[in-house]
């Protein structure tokens, strides 16, 4: 009876730290859906940084496209948020200028390209009970180039360009304690076009200049391109740690590009919130 009581203290003291944590209905996650962080509190993990300024909005970065040399920021605002229905709207820039890389070769000539885009999502999360949400979220992301080459005095290259790309991004949590959750996240496809127009201007002589424009419009979008995620998602006081496995194809944040050869995804994601 002894041993029995011990092994049952045992047991109380080893859940007592995750029964005093903070759980999914007090801060829910801000990946998938509609929420935001709380005023003055801070969510860090390997890829992003955020802050939330006020309750209804928070502002970030994410960290690894600094290494690249891209600079880049985003926030979310949470317009409307009721007992039933939650809605808010990302904004997103970055920018990276090729002659910011150390690496960038101008070939002796005088090169450079900027990359800028400006990301837009909507977000609506349903709350259909305390234990399920029901989320959708649909992005715009327009990425912007130009670039000009000048090649030696009598040759003068310049382009601009862009790509749009529009995707859904349905999720379903279904909570099965208030440290755990499971997720069923998806990312789908919708349009992605691309369209070019450049220059090119050679001095023939001193008082001729011949100039060739060019423009070119493509349809990216090749069949059906989307990806399923499930995962479950543990929230603690501080840390939250979300493991998973998805199929299809992959996209890459941010810019939703979609590689075009589907595959088996792993998903991991550890971070902290305080």
């Amino acid at each position: 009876m002894d041993a029995r009581r011990l092994s049952l203290a045992l047991l109380l003291a080893l859940q007592a730290p995750v029964l005093a944590h903070a759980y999914h209905d007090t801060s829910p996650a801000i990946e998938y859906s509609a929420e935001t962080l709380h005023a003055q509190e801070f969510r860090l993990s390997l890829t992003r940084v955020e802050f939330g300024v006020i309750d209804k909005l928070h502002l970030g970065t994410y960290t690894l496209p600094w290494l690249l040399k891209v600079k880049n920021a985003r926030g979310r605002y949470k317009f409307y948020d009721d007992e039933e229905f939650a809605f808010s709207a990302d904004l997103g820039l970055f920018w990276l200028s090729l002659s910011d890389l150390e690496s960038f070769d101008d070939g002796g000539g005088s090169q450079d390209a900027t990359f800028v885009t400006v990301p837009v999502q909507l977000n609506g999360t349903w709350k259909l009970k305390s234990s399920d949400r029901l989320s959708l979220g649909l992005s715009y992301t327009p990425i912007f180039l130009s670039g000009v080459s000048v090649v030696g005095e009598n040759v003068d290259i310049r382009g601009i360009g862009a790509t749009e790309t529009v995707a859904l991004h349905p999720s379903y949590e279904l909570r099965v304690s208030r440290t755990l959750a499971m997720v069923l996240d998806a990312h789908v496809l919708v349009l992605q076009r691309a369209q070019l127009d450049g220059a090119e201007s050679i001095q023939l002589d001193k008082r001729t200049r011949a100039t060739l424009y060019q423009s070119a419009e493509a349809d990216l979008k090749t069949g059906k391109q989307a990806n399923l995620t499930l995962s479950a998602l543990w929230s603690w006081e501080v840390f939250n740690l979300r493991i998973g496995l998805g199929y299809g194809h992959y996209n890459l944040p941010v810019a939703h590009l979609f590689y075009p050869t589907p595959f088996v995804m792993p998903e991991f994601d550890f971070y902290a919130r305080f």
